[in-house]
């Protein structure tokens, strides 16, 4: 069965992300796509604002009602910085016998790309897929991609928490169980976390 990876932070899971990999599966014809929340984006200067253990229980959440749709706790076991290419070689290493994966990423990283870590191993190893995000249109970093067909959603997990923090309503852009989950922990209310 063929897979896709789709890696972040996941703070909090919102409806973009999962209209990202619905699209790739009806586009690309994957079987699935394995969700990888990060434990620390070497990326990101900022921590994420949920702990690990919150993130990983909104994202379960989210895609439970998916069996297509698939959560690898890979990173978070791992701790400290998480590099894109030590997750796709335990996914290797893990499934021997299934296809080339995909890597899904945003257009808002393509800018980046070629500083990740190991890349041009990644490259090798991956087919790179983009999603259109935040108007990120410097694809020559990433070298070949496909680009995904979706419409980007005006939504983010920054505004989304940014919403919370101020009290404003978020109730329809995250899914019906996160957002059950974040009023119960009551999650996001103050800069920081909880």
């Amino acid at each position: 069965m063929s897979y896709a990876v789709f890696g972040g932070s996941f703070d909090p899971v919102h409806h973009g992300h999962l209209f990202i990999a619905d699209e790739v599966i009806n586009g690309f014809g994957y079987d699935r796509v394995i969700f990888v929340p990060a434990y620390r984006n070497p990326h990101k200067e900022q921590a994420p604002s949920a702990d690990e253990e919150d993130r990983l229980v909104m994202l379960q959440a989210a895609v439970a009602d998916r069996p297509e749709f698939e959560v690898e706790e890979y990173e978070l076991e791992q701790k400290g910085a998480s590099y894109t290419i030590n997750t796709v070689e335990y996914l290797l290493n893990r499934y021997p016998d299934e296809p080339r994966p995909g890597l899904i990423i945003g257009d808002d990283l393509t800018p980046s790309f070629s500083q990740w870590e190991r890349v041009e191993e990644l490259r090798q190893l991956v087919d790179i897929l983009v999603a259109y995000r935040e108007g990120g249109e410097e694809l020559t970093a990433v070298g070949p991609h496909r680009r995904i067909d979706n419409a980007p959603l005006p939504v983010s997990s920054s505004e989304v928490r940014a919403r919370i923090r101020s009290g404003r309503n978020f109730r329809y852009l995250v899914p019906d169980a996160v957002h059950a989950i974040i009023t119960a922990q009551s999650l996001y209310r103050e800069v920081g976390y909880r």
